[in-house]
């Protein structure tokens, strides 16, 4: 295309857009709200893309095991033990916390795995992490203000950490929740479920 040419086709074009610029502007008009339209369907369909995934996730749950931490910090973990120190035949001597290794059922990370395999045979289980005590406090720090965290330290120094062991459970994509839940609860090791 010659330069003449370009420059005559452009003036032209210009010059019609002033005199039917009643019609120029009801084209740009049109060609904006067609871009707003696509630009909330697209703003629509990324919200909802985010809010099922966020569905997806809550199908976790959190078992907290029956171990050391949960005998002595738990008020249920006591009346557990009133109860089955009545019944017991033979005795075991106790700590300096007054705790037995009869009266929990979690003893060591390898106990926890056990469990946390033996949650993982259930059909509706997708994966199963073992989640340490020191891991769960690092965890519940880590969601608290920096300020607010700093005056958890006397966890670490001075009474050590209360939080028990636990197993992440995640669950299969449509999978019966509460038929799962119950199952978990059902097993003699967990101490309760969030």
């Amino acid at each position: 295309m010659k330069m003449r040419s370009f420059r005559y086709l452009v003036g032209e074009g210009i010059s019609n857009v002033w005199v039917n610029r009643l019609m120029s502007l009801a084209s740009i008009g049109v060609l904006v709200a067609c871009m707003v339209v696509i630009g909330l369907a697209v703003l629509i369909s990324e919200n909802v893309k985010v809010a099922i995934g966020k569905l997806e996730e809550q199908n976790v749950i959190m078992a907290y095991m029956k171990d050391y931490n949960w005998a002595l910090y738990d008020d249920s973990a006591k009346e557990e033990q009133t109860t089955s120190s009545e019944s017991e035949a033979t005795e075991t001597t106790a700590d300096k916390n007054g705790i037995k290794d009869t009266d929990y059922a979690i003893h060591n990370d390898e106990e926890a795995k056990k469990l946390c395999d033996e949650i993982a045979k259930i059909p509706t289980v997708l994966k199963v992490e073992y989640i340490t005590s020191d891991e769960g406090l690092k965890a519940a720090k880590s969601t608290m203000p920096e300020e607010q965290a700093k005056s958890f330290t006397f966890l670490d120094d001075e009474f050590g950490n209360p939080i028990s062991a636990a197993a992440k459970i995640s669950l299969k994509p449509n999978s019966d929740f509460k038929g799962t839940l119950e199952r978990i609860e059902k097993i003699d090791s967990i101490s309760y479920i969030e």
